[in-house]
Protein backbone atom coordinates (compact mmCIF):
# COMPACT_ATOMS: atom_id res chain seq x y z
CA UNK A 1 0.00 0.00 0.00
CA UNK A 2 2.71 2.19 1.15
CA UNK A 3 5.59 2.01 -1.81
CA UNK A 4 7.73 5.18 -1.51
CA UNK A 5 10.26 5.61 0.78
CA UNK A 6 8.53 8.94 1.86
CA UNK A 7 5.41 7.22 2.96
CA UNK A 8 7.85 4.44 5.08
CA UNK A 9 9.65 7.05 6.66
CA UNK A 10 6.45 8.74 7.56
CA UNK A 11 4.73 5.55 9.15
CA UNK A 12 8.09 4.96 10.64
CA UNK A 13 8.26 8.48 12.33
CA UNK A 14 4.39 7.98 13.36
CA UNK A 15 5.51 4.78 15.67
CA UNK A 16 8.26 6.31 16.93
CA UNK A 17 6.45 9.03 18.23
CA UNK A 18 3.27 6.52 19.76
CA UNK A 19 5.98 4.49 21.61
CA UNK A 20 8.64 6.78 22.91
CA UNK A 21 6.10 10.37 23.43
CA UNK A 22 2.88 8.79 24.32
CA UNK A 23 1.29 11.21 22.18
CA UNK A 24 -2.61 10.67 20.99
CA UNK A 25 -3.61 9.51 17.66
CA UNK A 26 -6.92 11.80 17.45
CA UNK A 27 -7.24 12.60 13.31
CA UNK A 28 -10.67 13.84 12.54
CA UNK A 29 -9.79 12.29 9.07
CA UNK A 30 -9.89 8.81 9.82
CA UNK A 31 -12.46 6.14 8.76
CA UNK A 32 -12.68 2.71 9.33
CA UNK A 33 -14.81 0.05 7.44
CA UNK A 34 -16.03 -2.02 10.15
CA UNK A 35 -16.64 1.30 12.58
CA UNK A 36 -20.63 1.05 11.43
CA UNK A 37 -21.30 -3.06 12.20
CA UNK A 38 -24.11 -2.43 14.63
CA UNK A 39 -21.80 -3.31 17.40
CA UNK A 40 -21.32 0.02 20.24
CA UNK A 41 -18.26 1.31 21.67
CA UNK A 42 -18.02 1.38 25.86
CA UNK A 43 -17.08 4.59 27.35
CA UNK A 44 -16.40 5.01 30.69
CA UNK A 45 -16.56 8.31 31.94
CA UNK A 46 -14.02 8.17 34.37
CA UNK A 47 -13.01 11.59 35.92
CA UNK A 48 -14.41 15.53 35.65
CA UNK A 49 -12.04 17.50 37.61
CA UNK A 50 -11.57 21.12 38.51
CA UNK A 51 -8.62 21.72 40.17
CA UNK A 52 -8.41 25.60 39.57
CA UNK A 53 -9.80 28.21 42.00
CA UNK A 54 -13.25 28.81 40.71
CA UNK A 55 -15.23 26.60 42.75
CA UNK A 56 -18.65 27.15 41.59
CA UNK A 57 -21.47 25.14 41.69
CA UNK A 58 -22.53 26.00 38.24
CA UNK A 59 -18.82 25.76 36.54
CA UNK A 60 -18.48 21.95 38.26
CA UNK A 61 -21.98 21.15 36.87
CA UNK A 62 -21.21 22.16 33.50
CA UNK A 63 -17.94 20.14 33.40
CA UNK A 64 -19.64 17.31 33.63
CA UNK A 65 -23.13 17.78 32.54
CA UNK A 66 -22.53 19.41 29.53
CA UNK A 67 -19.81 16.52 28.23
CA UNK A 68 -22.23 13.87 29.41
CA UNK A 69 -25.04 15.74 27.47
CA UNK A 70 -22.97 16.22 24.17
CA UNK A 71 -21.79 12.54 24.30
CA UNK A 72 -24.73 11.32 24.72
CA UNK A 73 -25.91 12.85 21.10
CA UNK A 74 -24.00 9.27 19.79
CA UNK A 75 -24.88 7.47 22.19
CA UNK A 76 -27.76 5.66 20.97
CA UNK A 77 -26.49 4.31 17.82
CA UNK A 78 -22.26 3.93 18.15
CA UNK A 79 -21.31 4.54 21.98
CA UNK A 80 -22.65 3.12 25.33
CA UNK A 81 -21.45 5.54 28.22
CA UNK A 82 -21.03 2.47 31.34
CA UNK A 83 -23.25 3.59 34.06
CA UNK A 84 -20.93 1.87 36.81
CA UNK A 85 -22.39 0.05 39.06
CA UNK A 86 -21.99 0.97 42.97
CA UNK A 87 -19.98 -2.03 43.72
CA UNK A 88 -17.47 -1.54 40.94
CA UNK A 89 -16.55 1.78 41.79
CA UNK A 90 -14.34 0.58 44.98
CA UNK A 91 -12.42 -1.15 42.12
CA UNK A 92 -12.98 0.94 39.23
CA UNK A 93 -10.67 3.88 39.32
CA UNK A 94 -7.93 6.19 38.02
CA UNK A 95 -4.69 4.41 38.61
CA UNK A 96 -1.21 6.63 39.39
CA UNK A 97 2.42 6.10 38.77
CA UNK A 98 4.86 6.65 41.64
CA UNK A 99 5.09 10.05 39.96
CA UNK A 100 1.73 11.21 40.11
CA UNK A 101 1.02 10.46 36.57
CA UNK A 102 -1.94 8.68 35.16
CA UNK A 103 -0.56 5.07 35.02
CA UNK A 104 -1.69 4.36 30.64
CA UNK A 105 -1.31 0.56 30.89
CA UNK A 106 -2.41 -0.39 34.25
CA UNK A 107 -5.55 2.02 33.26
CA UNK A 108 -6.05 -0.16 30.02
CA UNK A 109 -5.96 -3.41 32.29
CA UNK A 110 -8.77 -1.97 34.10
CA UNK A 111 -10.90 -1.32 31.16
CA UNK A 112 -10.38 -4.46 29.47
CA UNK A 113 -11.21 -6.55 32.53
CA UNK A 114 -14.57 -4.40 32.27
CA UNK A 115 -15.01 -4.68 28.74
CA UNK A 116 -14.17 -0.95 28.38
CA UNK A 117 -13.14 0.63 25.58
CA UNK A 118 -12.03 4.09 25.77
CA UNK A 119 -11.49 6.29 29.15
CA UNK A 120 -12.01 9.69 29.04
CA UNK A 121 -11.00 12.47 31.39
CA UNK A 122 -11.76 16.04 31.40
CA UNK A 123 -10.38 18.44 33.42
CA UNK A 124 -10.34 21.97 34.20
CA UNK A 125 -6.79 22.67 35.16
CA UNK A 126 -6.13 26.17 35.99
CA UNK A 127 -8.13 29.55 35.85
CA UNK A 128 -6.18 32.52 36.68
CA UNK A 129 -6.77 36.64 36.52
CA UNK A 130 -4.68 39.75 35.07
CA UNK A 131 -4.63 43.00 34.88
CA UNK A 132 -3.48 45.59 32.68
CA UNK A 133 -3.12 48.85 31.51
CA UNK A 134 -3.90 48.82 27.77
CA UNK A 135 -4.83 50.86 24.80
CA UNK A 136 -2.34 53.91 22.59
CA UNK A 137 -2.88 57.26 23.87
CA UNK A 138 -5.61 56.54 26.64
CA UNK A 139 -4.61 53.57 28.62
CA UNK A 140 -7.46 51.90 31.25
CA UNK A 141 -6.83 48.97 33.09
CA UNK A 142 -8.65 45.49 31.53
CA UNK A 143 -8.40 42.74 33.42
CA UNK A 144 -9.17 38.82 31.87
CA UNK A 145 -9.35 35.57 33.38
CA UNK A 146 -7.85 31.99 31.29
CA UNK A 147 -9.15 28.81 31.64
CA UNK A 148 -6.94 25.95 30.77
CA UNK A 149 -8.71 22.84 29.99
CA UNK A 150 -7.33 19.23 29.29
CA UNK A 151 -9.50 16.52 27.90
CA UNK A 152 -7.56 13.20 27.21
CA UNK A 153 -9.40 9.49 25.84
CA UNK A 154 -7.67 6.20 26.09
CA UNK A 155 -7.86 3.24 24.47
CA UNK A 156 -7.90 0.28 26.60
CA UNK A 157 -6.73 -1.57 23.03
CA UNK A 158 -3.24 -0.01 22.98
CA UNK A 159 -2.94 1.97 26.37
CA UNK A 160 -2.19 5.11 24.19
CA UNK A 161 -4.03 7.93 23.79
CA UNK A 162 -7.01 8.40 21.27
CA UNK A 163 -7.42 11.77 21.92
CA UNK A 164 -5.26 14.39 23.97
CA UNK A 165 -6.50 18.09 23.81
CA UNK A 166 -5.42 21.13 25.75
CA UNK A 167 -7.14 23.84 25.52
CA UNK A 168 -6.65 27.74 26.66
CA UNK A 169 -9.15 30.20 26.98
CA UNK A 170 -9.27 34.03 27.83
CA UNK A 171 -12.19 35.93 29.02
CA UNK A 172 -12.37 39.55 29.47
CA UNK A 173 -13.58 40.68 32.99
CA UNK A 174 -14.93 43.64 34.85
CA UNK A 175 -12.76 45.94 37.44
CA UNK A 176 -15.36 44.77 40.05
CA UNK A 177 -14.90 40.99 38.90
CA UNK A 178 -11.62 41.18 38.92
CA UNK A 179 -11.29 42.57 42.27
CA UNK A 180 -13.15 40.33 44.32
CA UNK A 181 -11.56 37.27 43.12
CA UNK A 182 -8.27 39.12 44.14
CA UNK A 183 -9.87 39.23 47.53
CA UNK A 184 -10.75 35.50 46.77
CA UNK A 185 -14.39 36.03 46.76
CA UNK A 186 -16.07 32.75 45.26
CA UNK A 187 -18.56 33.88 43.03
CA UNK A 188 -20.52 32.94 39.85
CA UNK A 189 -19.30 34.89 35.79
CA UNK A 190 -21.68 34.50 33.71
CA UNK A 191 -19.08 35.26 30.73
CA UNK A 192 -17.15 32.35 32.30
CA UNK A 193 -19.57 29.90 32.71
CA UNK A 194 -20.38 30.70 29.23
CA UNK A 195 -16.37 29.71 28.21
CA UNK A 196 -16.64 26.44 30.01
CA UNK A 197 -19.79 25.62 28.25
CA UNK A 198 -18.56 26.04 24.97
CA UNK A 199 -15.01 24.29 25.30
CA UNK A 200 -17.03 21.50 27.15
CA UNK A 201 -19.44 21.37 23.86
CA UNK A 202 -16.46 21.05 21.87
CA UNK A 203 -14.54 18.26 24.25
CA UNK A 204 -17.61 16.18 23.78
CA UNK A 205 -18.06 16.46 19.78
CA UNK A 206 -14.37 15.80 19.40
CA UNK A 207 -14.92 12.73 21.40
CA UNK A 208 -18.17 11.94 20.09
CA UNK A 209 -16.89 12.11 16.80
CA UNK A 210 -13.74 10.45 16.73
CA UNK A 211 -14.97 7.40 19.16
CA UNK A 212 -17.91 6.90 16.84
CA UNK A 213 -15.50 5.94 14.07
CA UNK A 214 -13.32 3.57 15.08
CA UNK A 215 -13.99 0.20 15.05
CA UNK A 216 -15.43 -2.55 17.72
CA UNK A 217 -13.40 -4.71 19.86
CA UNK A 218 -13.68 -6.52 22.92
CA UNK A 219 -11.67 -8.65 25.26
CA UNK A 220 -11.43 -12.31 26.55
CA UNK A 221 -12.60 -12.48 30.39
CA UNK A 222 -12.37 -15.60 31.41
CA UNK A 223 -11.45 -19.62 29.89
CA UNK A 224 -12.95 -22.73 30.92
CA UNK A 225 -11.55 -25.87 30.32
CA UNK A 226 -9.95 -24.08 26.77
CA UNK A 227 -14.01 -25.33 25.48
CA UNK A 228 -16.12 -21.89 27.04
CA UNK A 229 -15.04 -18.66 27.43
CA UNK A 230 -16.33 -15.75 28.73
CA UNK A 231 -16.06 -12.40 26.73
CA UNK A 232 -16.91 -8.28 27.39
CA UNK A 233 -18.72 -6.56 26.51
CA UNK A 234 -21.91 -7.84 26.40
CA UNK A 235 -25.74 -7.21 24.60
CA UNK A 236 -25.23 -3.50 25.80
CA UNK A 237 -22.68 -3.04 23.25
CA UNK A 238 -24.80 -5.16 20.56
CA UNK A 239 -22.95 -8.39 21.42
CA UNK A 240 -25.50 -11.12 20.47
CA UNK A 241 -26.22 -15.22 20.25
CA UNK A 242 -24.51 -16.41 16.98
CA UNK A 243 -21.92 -13.80 16.04
CA UNK A 244 -18.89 -14.72 14.99
CA UNK A 245 -15.70 -12.81 15.91
CA UNK A 246 -12.14 -13.20 15.45
CA UNK A 247 -9.77 -13.38 18.44
CA UNK A 248 -6.40 -12.09 18.22
CA UNK A 249 -3.43 -12.30 21.00
CA UNK A 250 -2.79 -10.03 23.63
CA UNK A 251 0.10 -8.27 21.81
CA UNK A 252 3.55 -6.85 22.74
CA UNK A 253 4.01 -4.92 25.24
CA UNK A 254 6.50 -1.94 24.92
CA UNK A 255 8.34 0.41 27.16
CA UNK A 256 7.94 4.12 25.96
CA UNK A 257 8.52 7.96 27.74
CA UNK A 258 7.78 8.61 31.41
CA UNK A 259 6.89 5.50 33.14
CA UNK A 260 4.39 4.45 30.53
CA UNK A 261 4.05 1.30 28.76
CA UNK A 262 1.84 0.64 25.14
CA UNK A 263 0.44 -2.67 23.64
CA UNK A 264 1.16 -3.28 20.19
CA UNK A 265 -2.04 -5.42 18.90
CA UNK A 266 -1.09 -8.91 18.28
CA UNK A 267 -1.82 -11.49 15.80
CA UNK A 268 -4.91 -13.74 14.75
CA UNK A 269 -5.28 -16.98 16.65
CA UNK A 270 -8.65 -17.85 15.67
CA UNK A 271 -12.67 -17.91 15.69
CA UNK A 272 -15.20 -18.23 18.64
CA UNK A 273 -19.09 -17.84 18.38
CA UNK A 274 -21.42 -16.60 21.10
CA UNK A 275 -23.84 -18.72 22.57
CA UNK A 276 -25.65 -17.12 25.34
CA UNK A 277 -25.13 -13.11 26.57
CA UNK A 278 -25.94 -10.65 29.56
CA UNK A 279 -25.71 -6.95 29.81
CA UNK A 280 -21.94 -6.98 30.37
CA UNK A 281 -20.36 -10.53 29.44
CA UNK A 282 -21.75 -13.14 26.63
CA UNK A 283 -20.51 -17.06 26.47
CA UNK A 284 -18.80 -18.00 23.73
CA UNK A 285 -17.46 -21.56 22.03
CA UNK A 286 -14.29 -22.02 20.15
CA UNK A 287 -14.65 -22.16 16.16
CA UNK A 288 -10.76 -22.54 15.51
CA UNK A 289 -7.60 -21.92 17.00
CA UNK A 290 -6.04 -22.29 20.45
CA UNK A 291 -3.50 -20.49 23.10
CA UNK A 292 -6.56 -18.26 23.74
CA UNK A 293 -5.70 -16.34 27.14
CA UNK A 294 -7.06 -14.22 29.18
CA UNK A 295 -7.10 -10.05 27.71
CA UNK A 296 -7.04 -11.58 24.03
CA UNK A 297 -8.47 -8.85 21.44
CA UNK A 298 -11.89 -10.25 20.09
CA UNK A 299 -12.89 -8.45 16.45
CA UNK A 300 -15.87 -8.90 14.19
CA UNK A 301 -15.42 -11.45 11.38
CA UNK A 302 -14.40 -10.49 8.91
CA UNK A 303 -17.36 -11.58 6.25
CA UNK A 304 -19.37 -9.86 8.48
CA UNK A 305 -17.71 -6.03 8.23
Amino acid sequence: MYKSKKSSCFILLILVCFIFSGCGFYNSSRKFSNAGNGLKKIVWLASFENNSIYQTDTANSFIKDIFIKVVNRYNSNNIYIDKIEKEDKSILYVPKTRSGSIDNFALAGIGRYYGINYVVIVDLIDFTVTQEKKGIIFKKKEADATLRFFLTVYSTKTAAKLIEDESVVTVSLKESQYNRIKNNEVFDIPSVNLAIKKKMTFFGQTAGKEITKQPFVGYVKNIDKEVEITVVPGSTAGVSTGKLFDVFSKGKIIKGAFESMYIIPGHKIGAIKIVSTTEKNAQAVIVSGKDFEIGSVIKVKNKEK
